[in-house]
């Protein structure tokens, strides 16, 4: 009777995830000459906080940038590529097909930095992103550099509730561990 309680708790609690999977997901990241494909000299840098929810079909973004070596031409997001090679454009920062709702774009008072704020529909990004986050990057094209200034990767931001998830199965697996050790 034991040994099938302790085999529902452990079933129970790796199929947990997979049932209450999130439909909300956050991505940060930091942007650089660096990750450009080929690497450019760029002194430019940046951060951006993509929230993509495949329920509503919406991607929202927080982007800045600073001392970009030429006038701001766009962003996008691009994918599918593994770090260090390119990939088509699946989502633009400041237009879209399928957009609604504004996107707007704030000069700083410092000389050639940017903000980008806005939220756009996206069904089929908004998937495809969430499935496999590290294989899309998002690039700010200038005029110096029109193939993209600075770039970044997207990494997945982990919820709170992952963390408790994990301690949660590490605890039940510890459990069985100590319940295997012991003579009945």
């Amino acid at each position: 009777m034991n040994k099938i309680l302790s085999i529902s708790m452990l079933a129970a609690g790796l199929a947990l995830p997979m049932v209450s999977g999130a439909v909300t997901k956050v991505y940060t990241l930091n942007l650089d000459g660096t990750q450009e494909v080929a690497p450019n000299m760029s002194p430019a840098a940046g951060s951006a906080q993509i929230t993509v929810d495949d329920t509503a079909d919406t991607i929202s973004f927080v982007l800045t940038a600073f001392t970009l070596q030429g006038t701001f031409a766009n962003a996008h997001i691009h994918g599918q590529a593994l770090p260090g090679s390119n990939a088509g454009v699946v989502f633009g920062m400041l237009s879209n097909a399928d957009a609604f709702g504004p996107v707007t774009v704030g000069s700083f008072m410092i000389p050639n930095s940017y903000a980008l704020v806005g939220s756009n529909k996206a069904s089929s990004a908004a998937d495809a992103i969430n499935a496999a986050p590290w294989l899309y990057y998002v690039n700010l094209h200038t005029s110096a550099y029109p193939g993209g200034e600075i770039r970044g990767q997207l990494a997945p931001v982990p919820e709170p509730s992952t963390y408790a998830l994990l301690l949660g199965g590490l605890g039940v697996v510890g459990f069985l561990a100590a319940r295997r050790r012991r003579p009945d």
